[in-house]
């Protein structure tokens, strides 16, 4: 109902307005967009850089994490051992 009123208000039907193809996206051309690929290749550049600069701080975190798993584990053996008197 509401869309016979829309066409109504805006005369004739909506074929003779609006190109459904172009609205969906059929039959479109494909156009060289030459701006896409270079911001692609910029962003992977930043990514490279960004992973050179990192290299160190990430790896001194995994050699922490390490140590923290061993010490977790240690932990975990500990309580596992001993035994609650009193709530203590």
């Amino acid at each position: 109902m509401f869309f016979t009123e829309f066409v109504n208000k805006i005369g004739g039907n909506m074929k003779s307005r609006v190109n459904i193809h172009r609205v969906v996206g059929y039959g479109k051309r494909s156009v060289d967009n030459t701006t896409v690929p270079e911001k692609i290749e910029q962003l992977q550049r930043q990514i490279h850089d960004l992973e050179k600069t990192l290299e160190e701080p990430l790896r001194q975190i995994k050699e922490l994490e390490a140590t923290l798993q061993l010490r977790i584990r240690n932990e975990r053996a500990y309580r596992e051992k001993s035994c609650v008197l009193n709530g203590e």
